[in-house]
């Protein structure tokens, strides 16, 4: 099925998303209301990931220096996202919560241009920005619109504001090849070793054709490499201050283009898990391909 299978994948992504809020809905009409229900998920994921990720030891070890972003990523995801969610669902209806959930990628777009100043919005995308806003409004607004205390309006607000701030302060997963590149002309080589190192905490030792991954709160990190050239040779070491596009999620950034100076499009694409293919259940046991590099 190839790329197809992603659109199914998003399909069936919004039908449990409208499935749960209809028990949302159901919960704060007839049992509950919305901040028991909140109070009710914070305390399971404290009760169930606090624990994880104090003592095992393959959770992510957090620098302190990213507290200060991670804060500001837990009040807009728990209150900003979670709290209006539950909020607006005391008031709309699964279904306009499910269109307004859709118009994600559009508030994705507009807070990369116009909060991180992100110049890559071509024709297409302004397009589907005003058929987004387009679509969903001829949907949620097609017996008026009345912002009021208990209306099916307010709710539809809140639910709104849940779908921004989720989309403002979400992460990256963000992959480092050192790999050769040869695009437009312009070629680089791959380095004997990189050692990566992301925030100040040491990611990996990447040797040619290898890579390797790290989730960042934020925008913005603080990339240090430690180059040798040569087998045996000595190690250069250097610090870059890199803002990653806010409207992708996984980036792969090629270490030796961008150390070379070369534009974005030539170190910088868009991590797109490969499609499963017809040879792989004749792979041999306990060969994966975890990280999507294929056959370089």
């Amino acid at each position: 099925m190839g790329a197809l299978r992603y659109n199914f994948d998003l399909i069936f992504a919004n039908l449990l998303f409208g499935a749960n809020f209809s028990f949302y809905v159901s919960l704060t009409r007839n049992y509950l209301d919305f901040q028991q229900i909140f109070m009710l998920q914070v305390l399971a994921a404290s009760i169930f990931f606090i624990p994880f990720a104090l003592f095992s030891k393959q959770s992510y070890r957090i620098p302190l220096r990213d507290f200060g972003n991670i804060l500001i990523v837990t009040v807009l995801i728990v209150y900003g996202w979670m709290f209006m969610l539950l909020w607006g669902a005391s008031y709309t209806s699964p279904i306009d919560a499910s269109t307004i959930s859709t118009l994600g990628p559009v508030f994705t777009i507009l807070t990369g241009h116009f909060l991180l100043r992100e110049k890559n919005i071509t024709w297409a995308r302004r397009i589907g920005v005003v058929l987004g806003f387009a679509g969903a409004a001829f949907l949620l607004f097609d017996k008026g619109f009345r912002l009021a205390p208990g209306s099916s309006g307010l709710g539809n607000a809140l639910v709104l504001v849940a779908v921004v701030m989720l989309r403002i302060g979400r992460g990256h997963t963000v992959y480092f090849d050192n790999r050769a590149v040869d695009k437009g002309g312009q070629s680089v080589e791959a380095p004997y070793k990189i050692t990566v190192y992301v925030n100040g905490e040491q990611i990996s030792k990447l040797y040619e054709k290898e890579r390797c991954l790290t989730t960042v709160i934020g925008d913005k990190l603080e990339l240090t490499v430690e180059v040798m050239q040569q087998k045996g040779g000595s190690e250069t070491t250097e610090t870059y201050q890199m803002t990653l596009p806010h409207n992708i999620d996984g980036i792969i950034i090629n270490l030796p283009a961008y150390m070379a100076g070369l534009p974005e499009e030539a170190y910088l694409e868009e991590f797109i898990p490969a499609p499963p293919t017809e040879d792989d259940d004749e792979e041999a046991p306990g060969i994966e391909d975890d990280m999507g590099l294929g056959d370089f």
